[in-house]
C-alpha cells in the first residue's frame, strides 16, 4: 500500500487525461485481508489498462503533432504574425503533451512492476473491451448489487453512454475532415483526435467501474 500512496502522489504531475483512474470497491471492513486482496488485484488491473489508455493517447498525440505542424507551415506562408505565433504555440504545446503521455506510461510500468514483482508484457488493447456487452452483463446481475455498488453502476452507465455519444460525434466530424478546404480539413482532424483522446479516457473509466463491480460480486 505504500507503493500505492507513492503512486498517487506522483499523479499530480500529470494532465487529467493521463492520470490513473482509481478503482471503486465497497466493503464494510477495509482491514479485512480478503478486501485488501481484492483491492490490490483490482489496482493492478487498473494500472494495466491505464497503460493501454496512455499508449492510445501517445499515438493520437503523434497524429496531433503532425496536423499542427502542417497548420504551422501553412500559417508561416500565408498567416499574420499573430496567427503564426498561435500556430507555433499550439505545435510546441502538443510536443510537451506527448512527453507527458510518455512519462505517464513509464511511471505506470514501474508501478506495475512494483505491485506484480515482475516485468509484465502488455499484449492486449483497450479497444477489446466492449462497453455494450459489459453493460448487458451488469444489468443481468444488478439485483445482486448493494446500494453503494448500484451507485458505481450508475457511474458506469453514464460513462458508457458518454462513450456512445462520443463515437457518434466522431463519425459525424469525420465527414468534415473530407472537405476540399485544407485548413478546415486539418481543424476537423484535430477535433477528431481530441474526441478520440476523450474516448480513450472514457473507455478506461468504463473498464475500471466494470471490474470494480465484478470484484464486488465475487
Amino acid at each position: 500500500m505504500k507503493s500505492f500512496d507513492d503512486y498517487l502522489d506522483a499523479q499530480r504531475e500529470f494532465d487529467e487525461n493521463t492520470r490513473f483512474c482509481l478503482p471503486s470497491l465497497t466493503e464494510e471492513n477495509e482491514e479485512n485481508p480478503k478486501f485488501k486482496e481484492k483491492y490490490l488485484r483490482l489496482l493492478v488491473t487498473s494500472i494495466y489498462f491505464n497503460i493501454l489508455k496512455n499508449e492510445q493517447l501517445l499515438n493520437l498525440q503523434k497524429e496531433e503533432i503532425s496536423i499542427l505542424k502542417e497548420a504551422f507551415d501553412i500559417e508561416k506562408k500565408y498567416g499574420t504574425f499573430k496567427e503564426i505565433q498561435e500556430a507555433n504555440q499550439a505545435y510546441t504545446e502538443s510536443q510537451i503533451e506527448y512527453l507527458a503521455y510518455k512519462k505517464a506510461i513509464q511511471l505506470s510500468q514501474k508501478q506495475l512492476k512494483i505491485f506484480t514483482g515482475q516485468e509484465t508484457e502488455i499484449t492486449s488493447v483497450l479497444d477489446d473491451f466492449d462497453t455494450k456487452k459489459a453493460l448487458k452483463e451488469l444489468e443481468t446481475n444488478q439485483k445482486q448489487l448493494t446500494k453503494e455498488q448500484d451507485d458505481i453502476f450508475e457511474h458506469f452507465k453514464y460513462e458508457a453512454q458518454k462513450y456512445q455519444n462520443l463515437t457518434e460525434r466522431i463519425n459525424k466530424q469525420s465527414q468534415l475532415a473530407q472537405t476540399k478546404d485544407y485548413l478546415t480539413e486539418l481543424n476537423a482532424k484535430y477535433d477528431i483526435i481530441e474526441m478520440r483522446k476523450n474516448l480513450a479516457a472514457t473507455k478506461l473509466r468504463c473498464v475500471v467501474y466494470y471490474f470494480s463491480l465484478k470484484e464486488a460480486l465475487i
